[in-house]
């Protein structure tokens, strides 16, 4: 039977080179992380400029809340990955995957939101 740690014990420590690849691979996607949610934002912005093009009945409610909901998302996403990681790296525990999860929101929350604007502007010519 194993013993669990309680709450006044230290976790086990891990091999510094561990420990330090863990940061390096953190910062390496939180940084990513970043310059996808820089032309995330970027790239929605510009979703309202295709109402010009509509030739018939284009949703610009929806489309304007998709593109407040895009930018919300992303940074949203990439602040909890960053404030994560940073406690994460703190305590001295695994923290790589929490700006790998935002990185992988963003990119979903693009690729969603951008099939939604498609839907949203059915008479955009093509």
């Amino acid at each position: 039977m194993t013993k669990t740690p309680g709450p006044a014990e230290a976790p086990p420590s891990r091999h510094p080179a561990i420990a330090a690849l863990d940061v390096i691979v953190g910062f390496a996607f939180l940084l990513t992380g970043l310059g996808i949610a820089f032309v995330v934002i970027a790239t929605s912005l510009q979703f309202p400029l295709l109402l010009g093009n509509c030739t018939q009945e284009c949703a610009a409610g929806l489309l304007n809340a998709l593109v407040v909901v895009i930018i919300a998302v992303t940074v949203l996403a990439w602040a909890l990955g960053a404030g994560f990681f940073i406690v994460r790296a703190f305590q001295k525990r695994v923290a790589w995957f929490w700006p790998t999860i935002a990185f992988a929101v963003i990119v979903v929350t693009f690729w969603v939101g951008t099939a939604l604007v498609g839907l949203s502007l059915p008479g955009v010519a093509q």
